[in-house]
């Protein structure tokens, strides 16, 4: 899987002018317990945690990592994408508690979620690693094969890294222009950025789920903390995790949810639709996506929801009028959904990414809405 993140790709993001006034999603104001170079970690309820990661690469980032305090041990939500995030992470656990890390659940199979999970295990022997049963085989195969592919010499992440360092070395584009000296900063830190990468994806281990289940699943950890686990289907993996604490109405949605805009690569929209709909009937207090800031309520999953809905609907009334998938996923309009989507710096997504990623989605739902492929 590889990321053309948008939260960190502002400049594709933001557009030049701003739209009419909208309303912003409503967030969480961070309480921050402890932050290093790369990371904050923030506290949502008492015990409950999530750890939000600056970006890995200009290109790959860091999922955000769900710290659960119980009375017996300690609960992680997804690893992340690098190891030695992962290592960093258990630092900033300690510094909320000393208790042992027991148990780690794998929101779905993305790299981005699991390539620490070794990390997990190795620190903390005995412990417990939760997945459904559709992802575990998908994370096991994932991380076996990653240290080798990612290193070899035709890799995307090596032919990328060659590439940049080439053009750094030219001091210009492919159309000639001169980098300025700031783009040739930015390059260096990518550079440097994309060698630490090869570097760590040589040190993933397999770990994957060792303990599996289908539907739904309680984690009772003590002093009357209960967690649950729900198995919510295909929609932007093939089984997409939530994890919940009632008492707290604290949920951890995944890749589910994504911001500023969904990820959507090697996704199932049209079960998404629905996921989506029952991720809106849990009561939040604190709603923690999978990239992106803490949400104070569904604002965002309507927002995502409407989206992928009016696709589908237009897409169902111009086969009615008996146009063709190709022609009618062109059609597709989402102009009025564009301003409830706004990047982190509080301005509407940039007008070209929101049509490009209309026409992606649109193209890639027009068969499943005629009842193929999804």
């Amino acid at each position: 899987m590889r990321i053309a993140f948008p939260a960190l790709l502002l400049t594709t993001l933001l557009g030049r002018a701003a739209l009419a006034p909208a309303q912003p999603v409503s967030l969480v104001p961070p309480n921050i317990v402890a932050r290093d170079t790369g990371a904050t970690m923030q506290r949502l309820a008492e015990g409950v945690y999530v750890i939000v990661h600056e970006p890995a690469t200009n290109e790959w980032p860091h999922g955000n990592t769900g710290v659960i305090v119980g009375e017996n041990g300690v609960l992680i939500i997804d690893s992340n994408y690098l190891p030695a995030r992962a290592v960093d992470d258990i630092a900033l656990i300690r510094q909320v508690t000393n208790k042992p890390v027991r148990y780690l659940v794998n929101t779905h199979w993305h790299g981005d979620h699991t390539h620490g999970n070794g990390v997990y295990r190795d620190s903390f022997p005995g412990l417990a690693i939760f997945g459904t049963r559709e992802s575990a085989p998908f994370i096991e195969l994932n991380l076996k094969k990653l240290p080798t592919g990612a290193l070899a010499a035709n890799s995307y992440s090596r032919t990328t890294l060659a590439a940049l360092e080439a053009s750094l070395a030219r001091g210009r584009d492919s159309a000639g222009r001169a980098w300025t000296a700031e783009e040739r900063t930015e390059m260096a830190v990518s550079i440097g950025q994309r060698k630490f990468e090869l570097t760590e994806l040589a040190k993933v281990k397999v770990a994957a789920p060792d303990q599996v289940f289908e539907g739904t699943f309680t984690l009772e950890m003590g002093g009357g903390r209960r967690v649950e686990f729900r198995n919510m289907g295909p929609a932007n993996s093939v089984s997409d995790v939530i994890i919940y604490l009632p008492a707290d109405r604290v949920l951890f949605a995944g890749d589910i949810l994504v911001y500023p805009s969904p990820y959507t690569s090697g996704s199932f929209f049209m079960p998404w639709i629905g996921v989506l709909e029952a991720l809106q009937r849990y009561s939040v207090a604190a709603l923690v996506p999978g990239h992106g800031p803490v949400m104070a309520n569904h604002d965002y999953t309507r927002n995502v929801h409407d989206a992928f809905a009016s696709i589908r609907t237009q897409l169902d009334s111009m086969y009615r009028l008996g146009m063709v998938p190709p022609d009618a996923a062109k059609k597709v309009d989402l102009k009025a959904l564009r301003n409830r989507f706004w990047v982190p710096a509080g301005r509407p997504i940039r007008e070209a990414f929101w049509e490009e990623w209309t026409r992606s989605v649109s193209e890639r739902m027009s068969l499943c809405v005629m009842g193929y492929s999804c």
